[in-house]
C-alpha cells in the first residue's frame, strides 16, 4: 500500500514539473511517464477505472505527440473508457462509484476537446 502512495507522490512531482516545461512535444512525453506512474499507483490501491481512465489518457497522449490525434481517435478513445468504466460500474455497482466515474467522465471529455 505505501508503495502505491510512494508512486502516486513521484507522480505528482512530475506533474507538477510539467507546469514548467514550455515545448510541447516535451510536455506530452513527461506526462506520459508521469500518467503511466498513476497507472501503476492506481493498481497497487486497487483504483482499477482510475488506472483505466489514466491508461487511455496516456495513449492520447502518445497519439498527441505522434501527431496522429484526430476527431476519430478521440471518440474511440472515449467510447472505450465509456464501456470499460460501465463494465465495472455493473461488477460492482456502488452510487459512489458512479459519482466517481461522472466527474471523470466531464474532466476527460474537457481534456478531450480543448
Amino acid at each position: 500500500m505505501i508503495i502505491g502512495n510512494i508512486i502516486a507522490f513521484i507522480a505528482s512531482i512530475i506533474m507538477v514539473y510539467t507546469g514548467y516545461i514550455k515545448e510541447k512535444k516535451k510536455i506530452l512525453y513527461v506526462q506520459a511517464i508521469q500518467i503511466g506512474l498513476f497507472v501503476v499507483s492506481n493498481i497497487i490501491l486497487g483504483g482499477i477505472t482510475g488506472a483505466i481512465i489514466n491508461a487511455i489518457s496516456c495513449v492520447r497522449n502518445i497519439l498527441c505527440y505522434k501527431e496522429k490525434l484526430n476527431t476519430l481517435s478521440k471518440t474511440i478513445l472515449i467510447i472505450v473508457s465509456i464501456v470499460l468504466s460501465l463494465k465495472f460500474i455493473i461488477l460492482n455497482d456502488t452510487f459512489w462509484r458512479v459519482v466517481s466515474l461522472l466527474i471523470k467522465y466531464g474532466t476527460l471529455l474537457k481534456l478531450m476537446f480543448l
